[in-house]
C-alpha cells in the first residue's frame, strides 16, 4: 500500500507549498497546450497517479500568471531516421518535446528504446519505457526550473557530476531517483511515480475476485486461487539507457 501521508510529508520538505492533493486534471488545459488526440490518455494516467497529480499541481502554482507550457510532438520530423537514432523526449524549460515514434499504440516504449533498472534480485535488466512516464519526467524538469531557474540550470549542466556518471547530471539524478543530498529526498521523481503505479496495481488485484468457489464432495465448498501477476517494482538506474 502506498503511504499517502508520508508522501505528502516528504513532498512538503522540498516543496513547502504542497499542503494538499487536489484533482488537477480538469485544470491542465488552463496552463498546457497540447494535441488532445495524442496526449489526453497519457495526461489522464499521470493525474491518476498521486505523484503525477502533485507534480502538475505544484507546476501550476509555480508558473507566472498567464504563463503557458506546451507539449510538442517531434515524431514527424524524426520519422526518417532509424528508431534507435531518433531524438527522444526533452524539456526546453517552457515546454517539452515528445517523440511518439518510439512508443507503440498503447504508449509502451518500443524494444529499441528502453531503460535499465534493478530487478528484485539486484540484477540490471530492461525497464519498459512509457509515454506517461516520459511526459511526467520532462514536466518534472519544468517544475524544477519554475521553482529555481538558476539552480536548475546549474544542476542540468553536464559538469555537475563527474564524467562517466550514469546519471549524467544532478538534475537527472534528482528527477529520476529523487536524490538531492544525503538525507534530502524529493518524492516528485520517476521512481516514486512508478512505485505508486505498482502499489495501485497490486491493491486493485487484491480487491477483485480472484477466488472462485466450487462445490466439492458432499456439498463442501472448495476455493481455488487464481493468482494474477503484475510487474515487479523496478527502480530505474541512470539517465542514459545503456547497460554498461
Amino acid at each position: 500500500m502506498f503511504n499517502r501521508a508520508v508522501f505528502l510529508e516528504d513532498t512538503n520538505k522540498t516543496h513547502p507549498i504542497m499542503s494538499n492533493i487536489p484533482d488537477i486534471r480538469s485544470k491542465i488545459d488552463e496552463f498546457i497546450d497540447y494535441d488532445k488526440s495524442l496526449f489526453s490518455k497519457a495526461l489522464d494516467d499521470i493525474c491518476n497517479n498521486i505523484v503525477g497529480n502533485s507534480m502538475f499541481t505544484l507546476l501550476m502554482m509555480k508558473l507566472s500568471p498567464g504563463k503557458r507550457l506546451k507539449i510538442i510532438n517531434i515524431g514527424p520530423e524524426e520519422a526518417g531516421k532509424q528508431p534507435v537514432d531518433q531524438t527522444g523526449s526533452s524539456c526546453f524549460w517552457h515546454g517539452i518535446n515528445i517523440n511518439l515514434n518510439v512508443y507503440d499504440i498503447s504508449g509502451v516504449g518500443i524494444p529499441e528504446r528502453q531503460y535499465y533498472c534493478i530487478d528484485e534480485k539486484g540484477n540490471i535488466t530492461l525497464k519498459l519505457k512509457s509515454l506517461s512516464g516520459s511526459i511526467f519526467h520532462e514536466f518534472v524538469h519544468c517544475l524544477h526550473y519554475a521553482e529555481d531557474p538558476i539552480g536548475c540550470g546549474a544542476d542540468a549542466d553536464e559538469n555537475s557530476l563527474p564524467k562517466g556518471n550514469p546519471w549524467t547530471s544532478n538534475e537527472e539524478l534528482r528527477t529520476i531517483s529523487g536524490y538531492i543530498d544525503p538525507g534530502i529526498y524529493d518524492p516528485i521523481c520517476d521512481n516514486c511515480f512508478d512505485f505508486y503505479n505498482y502499489c495501485i496495481a497490486k491493491d486493485r488485484i487484491r480487491s477483485t475476485a480472484i477466488f472462485k468457489p466450487c462445490i466439492g464432495e458432499k456439498g463442501s465448498i472448495k476455493v481455488h486461487h487464481y493468482p494474477i501477476k503484475i510487474p515487479r517494482y523496478t527502480p530505474r538506474v541512470g539517465h542514459i539507457g545503456y547497460k554498461e
